[in-house]
């Protein structure tokens, strides 16, 4: 999705061409991630941008974001991970929502990062990957999901 030159591209696949792209970026792109027409790009100073490929308008920056975007759940809540730490955004105000140690000591290593994440549509779980091949269920606690399911 991001060319060596900086420029997101959106690409149809089965046609095999480039629908849309975004130039002109200041900063070097670290990572992206598309749901739907919204495409989510991290960039190197540490700002979420998130763009609307069909509309070619930006919705909303976030600041003082690192990591990767890994899911978002209902438009309004995007989790992210840095290293073994998950953090949970409401997208409609832009605020984070908590920071999640996603480590347990019995059998999960600090050391491990977080590969990938999901979330239960209900909130009830969050399903964690880490690159040792570790799969963790945690179940955030009842003042978490009730932020959670008010962002919803």
């Amino acid at each position: 999705m991001v060319s060596s030159d900086n420029i997101v591209h959106i690409w149809n696949w089965r046609a095999g061409e480039s629908v849309n792209s975004l130039e002109d970026l200041e900063e070097s792109v670290l990572s992206t991630f598309l749901k739907g027409e919204l495409v989510f790009y991290v960039l190197e100073n540490q700002m979420l941008k998130i763009w609307n490929w069909r509309t070619t308008s930006e919705v909303t920056t976030l600041q003082a974001f690192s990591g990767q975007v890994l899911q978002v759940v209902n438009q309004n809540i995007l989790l992210s991970s840095l290293g073994n730490q998950l953090y949970l955004w409401n997208l409609r105000t832009g605020e984070l929502i908590t920071n999640l140690y996603a480590g347990n000591p019995i059998d999960y290593s600090p050391d491990d990062a977080i590969q990938n994440a999901i979330t239960t549509s209900n909130f009830e779980r969050l399903i964690v990957g880490t690159t040792d091949g570790n799969i963790l269920f945690l179940k955030p606690n009842p003042a978490l999901q009730n932020v959670l399911r008010a962002c919803d």
